[in-house]
C-alpha cells in the first residue's frame, strides 16, 4: 500500500488547484462577456466571479432575466451565451492540461 502523507506537498497541490480554478473561471467570464447578447448592457455588466464554498469559484450573471436569455422562454429562443462560453473555455484549456 502506498500512503502519501506530505502536508507541504498537499498544501502546494491545493494552492495550485485553487489558482487553476481561478484562471479557468476568469477565462470563462471573459468568453461569456464576448458571447453575451447586448441590448441595454445590464446583463453584461452584471457578470462577475464569486467565491463559493471552499474549493468553489462561481461565474455569475445575477440579473433577474439572465436565465431567460440563456434558456429562452415560450416566446423567445435561447441565446445560450454561457453554454457557448463554457464550450469555448474547455476547448482552450483542455490542450494545456493534457500536455502536463
Amino acid at each position: 500500500m502506498l500512503v502519501w502523507n506530505d502536508s507541504a506537498a498537499r498544501a502546494r497541490l491545493q494552492e495550485d488547484a485553487e489558482f487553476l480554478q481561478e484562471v479557468i473561471a476568469s477565462r470563462l467570464l471573459d468568453n461569456a462577456l464576448i458571447e453575451v447578447p447586448v441590448v441595454t448592457g445590464q446583463l453584461m455588466i452584471s457578470g462577475h466571479i464569486n467565491d463559493g464554498d471552499p474549493g468553489e469559484t462561481i461565474v455569475v450573471f445575477p440579473t433577474r432575466y439572465a436565465k431567460f436569455v440563456e434558456f429562452g422562454t415560450h416566446k423567445m429562443a435561447p441565446r445560450s451565451f454561457l453554454r457557448r462560453a463554457i464550450v469555448q473555455t474547455v476547448d482552450e484549456v483542455r490542450p494545456s492540461l493534457r500536455s502536463r
